[in-house]
């Protein structure tokens, strides 16, 4: 029997080869392409320090907050004062009670702001009681036309009075309104004088008072009364408080057998002022004297004064201020508040 060898169709040769050379084509295209991977892979960041964190962030917030119109912190604008500032004269140094210079510009139940941007303002009052007419050293013939701008006080009682140069009541009128405290009323009043002389100083002064018929408040101004001829009457000043009491607050409790009375006033004259605590029956239960610092002529100084008091229960003062001519016998102006003195 005899066996043929068989033998290998070409076409299955081929096919061997064509999958050798298969699997080698996709060896080669795989790691070609694991090499352009690797070679295409950007460097990795470098880190940033963990303490320059909190500035980089604040710095991006900030840069994305879109700009405004504000004004430049860095130059604040500056608010120009109206009237009071501290001057100080080149070459002096700084006294412990500045120099006040008061130019006021009136404005209607408003008080006036004064000071510097630098310093804190200081606010002087409409007075209490304001003489619109006449001004200061008026010179008049009789009658006197007298107009006041006030509120009648607690008591609801005004009086006006004339007083001669030798100390003499040349006039005196009581007038009653029955208005609440607060109210502000315009009186206007003619006083009929005579005289021995040609000419003669005399006093004008309008006074309130409370509920327990103390003197609230008083204003005065200084006239020359003429026998004869023609008045010459004078504009009114600027109409602020003459005294500020500034301390203690009004309804203020004070303890201790001590008050301390401080605040702005503005005399005529250098005589020292008097504090004195009156109680509601009238009786003082402290008073002292009140020096004044030393400023320019015309301007409102500063006042203080330590007063002793004595009570045995908790009472109520009213405290007040009266400055004391110097030219004419008499009180000059007075302003007052009440507090509440316990031992």
């Amino acid at each position: 029997m005899n066996i043929k060898p068989q033998r290998i169709k070409p076409h299955k040769k081929i096919s061997l080869i064509c999958l050798v050379k298969s699997i080698a084509v996709l060896f080669l295209t795989s790691l070609l392409a694991s090499c352009a991977n690797l070679i295409a892979t950007p460097d990795l960041p470098t880190l940033i320090p963990e303490a320059e964190l909190p500035t980089i962030i604040a710095q991006t917030a900030q840069a994305l907050v879109p700009p405004t119109n504000a004004p430049d912190l860095a130059t604040p604008t500056r608010t120009q004062p109206s009237s009071i500032t501290p001057t100080k004269d080149a070459g002096q140094s700084q006294s412990a009670t500045p120099s006040i210079a008061l130019t006021p510009v009136p404005t209607k139940n408003t008080p006036q702001p004064l000071g510097t941007a630098e310093s804190p303002a200081i606010e002087i009052p409409y007075a209490k009681i304001q003489i619109i007419r006449p001004g200061p050293l008026s010179k008049i013939v009789s009658p006197i036309k007298v107009q006041v701008f006030l509120s009648p006080g607690e008591g609801k009682r005004i009086q006006m009075e004339l007083i001669g140069e030798d100390g003499r009541l040349m006039y005196r009128k009581v007038f009653r309104y029955a208005v609440p405290p607060a109210t502000l009323i315009n009186l206007f009043k003619d006083i009929d004088f005579e005289i021995n002389g040609v000419a003669e100083t005399a006093r004008l002064v309008v006074s309130t008072y409370d509920a327990h018929g103390r003197i609230q408040a008083l204003a005065s101004e200084d006239l020359i009364l003429l026998s004869m001829g023609d008045s010459d009457i004078n504009p009114p000043g600027d109409l602020l408080e003459n005294i500020v009491i500034q301390q203690p607050e009004p309804k203020q409790l004070i303890q201790g057998g001590k008050i301390i009375v401080a605040g702005l006033v503005r005399t005529l004259s250098d005589q020292p002022l008097v504090i004195e605590l009156i109680n509601e029956n009238g009786g003082v239960v402290g008073s002292r004297l009140a020096a004044i610092s030393q400023d320019e002529e015309g301007g409102h100084r500063l006042f203080a004064a330590e007063v002793p008091y004595q009570v045995s229960t908790p009472t109520w003062v009213r405290i007040t201020v009266t400055e004391h001519g110097e030219r004419l016998p008499g009180t000059i102006h007075i302003s007052t508040i009440e507090a509440l003195l316990s031992p």
